[in-house]
């Protein structure tokens, strides 16, 4: 893939080597015991995704992990491409659990976000043992007509929120954006296809964690009733919907998003 992707490494990061997913970069941050796995949204980094999170929590009560999803962000593109097939987030839920293991830490929460909500329902599914509780933002366990229409829609990244659509060409180059934009979309058509749509439906039902369902009433990428799906089929899942909020209220939202999910993590 050719593309203009930054690979210069700050002084926190590393990276991680995993089978055919290749070499994913993540970085550890803080010596807190609240151990907190942040699993960016399609294309996501830490970048994109979770600096006004960084940037809150207190660095001697929480220790943060991030990483980047096999294919994207800043690892190096010469040493890996992402599987694009319908176990896409299966196979990052079993890399990123094997980073987990790596650094040492069998016990954590997770923050995920779109596309890393759901990979952290598959991993609370199927490690339970290993988490502890989740905060899912704009998650979904299944896919539906609009939601295709949707995608197909924000194939145009000139229909993207200018900020956002500028930290992914930032990222990756328009080239490499596109590129991986594309295939994104394909294969959510193909799940849709092949598969009825599901993600991780089935899952749900297996989660013993506590579950944070956070969704913006506004939320044209996601729409508002995946959210309502997932509290009514989770074991323990509490939602929260802000109104005047659209697909990243972690972000857009930051203040009050960081704060009632310190408090949902702190309550034992």
């Amino acid at each position: 893939m050719a593309s203009s992707w930054n690979v210069t490494m700050g002084p926190e990061e590393r990276l991680f080597h995993h089978g055919e997913s290749g070499y994913v970069r993540y970085q550890v941050s803080g010596s807190g015991n609240t151990v907190l796995l942040m699993l960016p949204g399609a294309l996501g980094t830490k970048e994109t995704d979770f600096l006004a999170q960084f940037d809150y929590l207190d660095p001697s009560a929480y220790t943060l992990v991030s990483w980047d999803p096999p294919g994207y962000g800043h690892a190096d593109p010469a040493l890996l491409q992402r599987s694009w097939t319908l176990d896409m987030l299966e196979r990052d839920a079993e890399v990123v659990v094997a980073l987990m293991k790596h650094i040492g830490s069998t016990r954590f929460s997770i923050l995920g976000y779109s596309d890393g909500a759901n990979t952290a329902f598959l991993i609370a599914a199927k490690y339970p043992e290993m988490v502890y509780k989740v905060i899912a933002v704009g998650g979904n366990a299944f896919l539906d007509s609009t939601d295709i229409r949707i995608y197909e829609e924000l194939r145009d990244i000139n229909t993207w929120d200018p900020q956002g659509r500028n930290l992914m060409v930032s990222s990756y180059g328009q080239a490499g954006f596109l590129e991986l934009w594309n295939k994104w979309c394909d294969t959510m058509a193909l799940i849709y296809k092949e598969r009825g749509g599901d993600i991780c439906k089935e899952e749900l039902k297996l989660i013993t964690a506590p579950v944070l369902i956070v969704h913006g009433k506004n939320d044209t990428a996601v729409p508002l009733h995946h959210a309502y799906h997932l509290a009514a089929h989770l074991v323990s899942g509490d939602l929260w919907t802000i109104s005047d909020a659209g697909h990243d209220p972690h972000l857009t939202h930051a203040h009050l998003f960081n704060g009632v999910m310190t408090l949902f993590l702190q309550n034992r």
